[in-house]
């Protein structure tokens, strides 16, 4: 796969409850980044990049820029006098922005030093001495994200015929992601910790395919020849409560249009962005549908991880609008039904869609009996009896062999893993 990872930034920023920790307010001398050219390698000198910290890239190093609009994301590799590389990372950089540092300040809190592996890991960050920017040292993700994912496998010129992201991949990507809405929810996977007692959660607004990064395996779990998803991009990130009188107003015009739960929807009476102004008739909602008097909580990420799985099945790239409108409708309890991809199990498609109602209430919830997390790891044992493949897939494998293991995930190759030599030229074509 030949595509770029994506780091975009989305919503309004909000000052986080509490000001900000001590360790975010380290006062480096603003960097001077020059001009990035897309797709170019830039040659950096210490001057680059100085005064964030000694261990950060520097002199000697190549870096590869990743992304744009308001923040840029570089790839950094370093290389040996073989021109091999040795080591890289990833320093995201928002410049020429006011403003609480609310991403760089809910990813620390819920990544917690790495201890929640379903998030993807910050390394330290930075807040600019004149308070207008941060950076961000983040876990190298060398496979993109699913939105990069989900557009190769549309893109009918990359294969022959019709090919469908595998079925074991999106349970995974399903697990992986309610790990990390539990994380939101009670602040780890398996209890509620102390920083978030006796109610406090997060709820994350922008939550969409392209903030869905994919990093390396490290080899546990029930897929372990896959990548590892992790959920990213936490500035339209909010902490809140039940009884939370300022949910959901707070989070106003948070997230990407195509990507809203009805409750997230219901906020609008016109609907911005590529909806073009349309008017939703909010005040003839059906008086029956509560939903739970609008507010955003762990039923929303709950939301949006389904949506997550329901575009990768049909290869859907940037949301879908209409099903948003479709939610008007007093009628209306779940997206339209379009016809179930071929290929992909009843048990996968119910789940989703059960996901998906109208109704919080209706949704599975995270804890407690028949919670979500045991449902999508029951199903994952009846994978285990049905398919072959997926847990003992042979590394680098031929395209002629692909057929014998039809499980295995397309992925673009990594050109800056440790060892391999320093690519040239431009980075991607």
């Amino acid at each position: 796969m030949q595509h770029t990872p994506r780091y975009n930034l989305r919503g309004r920023p909000q000052l986080p409850p509490g000001g900000l920790p001590p360790a975010a307010l380290a006062p480096p001398p603003a960097p001077q980044v020059p001009p990035v050219v897309p797709g170019q390698s830039t040659q950096i000198t210490g001057t680059d990049i100085t005064g964030l910290d000694g261990q950060l890239p520097g002199v000697g190093w190549r870096r590869y820029p990743l992304s744009g609009n308001d923040s840029v994301a570089f790839m950094y590799v370093r290389h040996d006098a073989s021109g091999n590389i040795v080591e890289r990372r990833v320093l995201k950089i928002r410049e020429n922005w006011t403003g609480g540092i609310q991403e760089m300040t809910m990813h620390r809190v819920l990544s917690r030093n790495g201890a929640n592996r379903p998030i993807l890991r910050l390394i330290r960050g930075f807040e600019r001495q004149d308070h207008r920017g941060f950076y961000l040292e983040l876990e190298p993700c060398p496979y993109g994200d699913i939105w990069d994912l989900t557009n190769f496998y549309a893109d009918i010129n990359n294969f022959k015929k019709y090919k469908k992201i595998p079925e074991p991949f999106l349970w995974h990507v399903f697990l992986e992601l309610t790990k990390a809405c539990l994380v939101l929810f009670q602040g780890s996977e398996t209890q509620r910790v102390q920083a978030w007692m006796p109610d406090w959660e997060y709820v994350h607004c922008d939550l969409k395919t392209a903030n869905v990064f994919l990093a390396e395996s490290d080899g546990t779990g029930d897929f372990p020849i896959y990548p590892r998803p992790v959920m990213a991009d936490f500035d339209s990130t909010y902490r809140t409560h039940p009884n939370d009188l300022s949910n959901p107003q707070i989070m106003a015009w948070a997230g990407t249009p195509g990507y809203w739960s009805p409750e997230q929807f219901k906020l609008f009476t016109v609907a911005p962005g590529p909806l073009g102004g349309t008017v939703v008739p909010t005040r003839q909602l059906d008086p029956a549908v509560q939903i739970n008097n609008r507010k955003t909580l762990a039923h929303t990420n709950v939301w949006n991880t389904a949506f997550i799985i329901w575009c990768m099945m049909r290869r859907q790239r940037e949301g879908l609008d209409p099903r948003i409108l479709d939610y008007a409708d007093p009628n209306v309890v779940e997206p339209d039904r379009q016809p179930k991809p071929r290929g992909y199990s009843r048990q996968l498609e119910e789940l989703v869609y059960e996901c998906l109602q109208k109704e919080p209430n209706h949704r599975p919830r995270l804890t407690g009996p028949n919670n979500l997390m045991d449902r999508i790891r029951g199903n994952i044992d009846i994978l285990r009896m049905d398919m072959q493949h997926w847990q003992i897939l042979p590394p680098n494998l031929q395209n002629s062999q692909q057929g014998r293991y039809p499980y295995r995930l397309q992925l673009r190759e990594d050109l800056f893993a440790i060892g391999n030599r320093m690519p040239r030229g431009h980075f991607p074509p």
